[in-house]
């Protein structure tokens, strides 16, 4: 059995009978439990330092200290701990009182066997829930770091209209303070009122439909209104109800005229929704950026898209996937070093986006025989870079880049997953 599926618990009780007799009976039931068991509840924050403890189980009417003082205790040192109540005084106080405290769930004792398989069903349910919620919040917490490198405005939130997250793009655009707390914040507090009608409509189809849309909206900004090209996507809640609704917004106001490039804008955010949900799927690095170096050759037509990922000592860059077209350009796909004073080792070792427009007229490109007229590198946090180039001069726009480095965002969360 692997170790995170083993599931340890603390048992306080003072009478050591009980605490045997759970033991005995839990252990069997469940193969991924490990009780620990301890008759003096003054000991168990002595032992949750000790132990990686996944559930407390504790009585109430106990000695020194009470299962709701134990239970206070616990709280204020760790607030996600499932902490479960099994105890003989089954009082509504009791109840009332444990819940206020925080207490995870409540089991009255019975006496009966058949409690101990309900007692066990609600430790494996709550510890099953706290664990996904951490690796929740570790995926947003990620997610939030990627989604500080975009200069793409980027946002979360409820239906109602009440704002979960923002990126400081969006923030930026908006005029909301860095050090404001956005689920302060509702469309109210951002708009004028004959825009928040149109902005809430767009969001209950959202909802109703459970499916993308795309929407251009008018929104005034720190820079005075904008058009705004703005793909609205459901958040699901673990009932399966769409709980929320994350928007990523650009400003198209100045492309507005160029719809071929438009276009291809919207076929690459399209693109990379759908390669996401294929991404999140991958097991393995070169799989994911086979991904991505096929999805990015498709959308832009490049004449070249490739991944280079780092070596285990840090001091190399080595390709792991190019497309088709890159393949044939170089039919040797060259390796990066810090003794080669490439832009993409640069790149890499500066953490900074590169856009060369004319790869001609700069004196660090690897080859001087190179066929590439323009070239995007990105880099994927340690983890290396993403290479699109194109044989024509000036052929990326800056929209183009701006998806790019969407791409690129989404490759770096799922290699450092």
């Amino acid at each position: 059995m692997a170790s995170s599926d083993r599931i340890t618990i603390l048992h306080v009780d003072d009478d050591r009978r009980i605490g045997e007799l759970t033991q005995s009976i839990l252990e069997p039931k469940r193969e991924a439990f490990e009780l620990i068991t301890e008759t003096d509840p003054r000991e168990a924050e002595h032992l949750l330092n000790e132990h990686d403890v996944d559930c407390l189980v504790t009585d109430y009417d106990m000695p020194h200290i009470n299962g709701i003082e134990l239970l206070k205790r616990v709280r204020d040192r760790d607030s996600s701990l499932p902490v479960i109540l099994f105890t003989n005084k089954g009082t509504e106080e009791v109840a009332s009182r444990a819940i206020s405290a925080g207490v995870t769930d409540y089991l009255q004792k019975e006496g009966s066997p058949d409690q101990y398989e309900v007692l066990a069903n609600r430790i494996k349910n709550a510890v099953d829930k706290q664990r996904q919620e951490q690796r929740a919040t570790t995926l947003r917490r990620r997610f939030e770091v990627v989604l500080e490198t975009m200069d793409t405005a980027v946002f979360l939130k409820e239906p109602t209209g009440r704002y979960l997250l923002m990126n400081d793009a969006c923030r930026e655009r908006l005029g909301v303070n860095p050090e404001q707390d956005v689920t302060e914040l509702t469309d109210e507090d951002l708009f004028p009122p004959e825009r928040i009608d149109q902005y809430q409509a767009d969001d209950q189809r959202v909802v109703e439909s459970e499916r993308r849309i795309e929407t251009e909206e008018i929104v005034p900004t720190t820079a005075g209104e904008q058009t705004r090209l703005t793909r609205k996507s459901p958040v699901y809640g673990q009932d399966g109800s769409v709980t929320a609704i994350c928007g990523v917004s650009t400003n198209i106001t100045p492309q507005k005229r160029r719809a071929q490039k438009l276009k291809r804008y919207n076929t690459a955010l399209k693109e990379l929704l759908s390669v996401s949900q294929m991404l999140m799927q991958t097991t393995t690095p070169e799989e994911a950026a086979q991904r991505i170096t096929a999805g990015i050759e498709t959308v832009f037509e490049s004449d070249l898209s490739g991944v280079w990922l780092t070596t285990d000592d840090m001091n190399a860059l080595e390709p792991i996937a190019i497309s088709k077209r890159g393949q044939e350009l170089f039919p040797e796909i060259p390796r990066y070093t810090p003794d080669d004073q490439s832009l993409s080792w640069e790149a890499y070792q500066q953490q900074e986006l590169k856009y060369i427009s004319d790869m001609s007229t700069h004196d660090q490109r690897a080859s001087e025989e190179t066929p590439i007229g323009s070239e995007i590198i990105v880099p994927l946090g340690q983890h290396g870079i993403l290479n699109i180039g194109s044989t024509e001069p000036d052929a990326f726009t800056e929209q183009d880049v701006e998806v790019i480095e969407l791409w690129g965002g989404m490759l770096t969360l799922v290699l450092g997953r």
